[in-house]
């Protein structure tokens, strides 16, 4: 009887082991895809930034080509 006692805690001990591990895998991959997100986020947000400063740049010199060619006339 007491060794069936033992082997019912032993096999308890180990389920309990094997949810806790699971569910510290689970939470690492929740926080690395969560990590992952924000990355993205971020060099999308980075990468419109940059359009919008080249489409400002280019603005800017059209408008100085278009001024100098009426300073010319």
């Amino acid at each position: 009887m007491a060794d069936t006692v033992i082997k019912n805690m032993d096999s308890r001990a180990r389920e309990e082991e094997e949810k806790i591990r699971r569910y510290e895998l689970e939470k690492e991959l929740r926080e690395r895809t969560a990590d992952e997100a924000k990355n993205n986020k971020h060099k999308t947000e980075q990468q419109r930034m940059r359009d919008y400063l080249a489409k400002q740049m280019e603005e800017k010199r059209l408008r100085e080509l278009q001024e100098k060619a009426l300073n010319d006339e």
